[in-house]
């Protein structure tokens, strides 16, 4: 299988726009680097072993628009995309995590939206910059990574105590109207019961979502917590959105830990692509 090169931005956004469905992955390189030429071999290999996606070249120097698109500040940086969206990024010379990662964009390609069974028409999920997600008080044992990406059977667990606080970066600007948390029935006492939702606040700590008001504050009825019902949103508080922050405080149970069993996040996403999100979240931080 062929490498294709992207000597220019317009090149990546004519493969998207050319092979929308397919899953694309971009290996920022430069020639200077030596970990970069080191794991080449590799990423060939996996071009033949992977068919059904497809495998792209960006030289940083030649292709810094590119690169700065996505953020890339080190070398090698492997971006999976598909529709546009970054579905997850790999950093250094990481054969086996690059192989996996793969292996889960294929997976939910293949799947489609409704993979986890809580996938909807609307669905932002492919839109979240998974590989810059994170959770605060998230147990060690789960994979947010696998959870954003709705993997089957991944879910994610508080550790300390029943908070937790989610970041999703998005690859785009989005509008959004409302989202679905699903906790399985054995779990049910583990579901969230109060939340609150924070609108671009990348920096958000506990103290801060604890003290402050956010965008809108939720006391979750048992069908929401269980993925019956949506839960619907202020959609004028959500109307440009680059960076969702979702911090539980408690659970329906008064339970230790608090669990998800899945997430959705419905809405549109707006013309705005991963380099202005990024422009924007830098405005934020200032």
């Amino acid at each position: 299988m062929s490498i294709t090169l992207l000597p220019t931005k317009e090149a990546y956004d004519n493969l998207v726009r050319s092979k929308s469905d397919s899953v694309i992955i971009i290996d920022f390189h430069a020639t200077w680097c030596g970990p970069c030429k080191m794991i080449a071999p590799a990423y060939q290999q996996l071009a033949h072993q992977y068919p059904l996606a497809i495998f792209t070249k960006c030289d940083v120097d030649a292709n810094r628009t590119l690169a700065q698109a996505f953020r890339v500040s080190a070398m090698p940086t492997f971006v999976i995309t598909r529709h546009g969206a970054t579905l997850s990024t790999v950093r250094g010379a990481d054969r086996a995590g690059l192989e996996s990662a793969i292996k889960a964009a294929l997976a939910t390609a293949a799947a489609g939206p409704s993979a986890s069974g809580s996938g909807s028409a609307d669905s932002l999920m492919s839109n979240i910059d998974a590989g810059q997600a994170s959770c605060l008080n998230i147990d060690t044992k789960c994979s947010l990574r696998s959870f954003v990406a709705r993997e089957k059977d991944r879910y994610i667990e508080s550790d300390a105590d029943e908070q937790l606080l989610l970041h999703l970066p998005m690859t785009r600007t989005t509008k959004i109207r409302a989202i679905k948390l699903t906790t399985a029935s054995e779990h049910a006492s583990k579901a969230p019961k109060e939340i609150k939702l924070f609108v671009n606040r990348p920096e958000l700590g506990f103290d801060d979502a604890e003290n402050e008001e956010g965008a809108q504050s939720i006391e979750l009825t048992e069908a929401q917590a269980s993925g019956k019902e949506e839960i619907e949103l202020r959609f004028v508080r959500f109307a440009n959105v680059t960076h969702l922050s979702i911090f539980v405080s408690s659970n329906q149970g008064n339970e230790d830990t608090t669990l998800i069993s899945s997430l959705d996040i419905l809405g549109t996403p707006e013309g705005s692509t991963a380099m202005d999100v990024a422009s924007l979240r830098k405005q934020q931080q200032e």
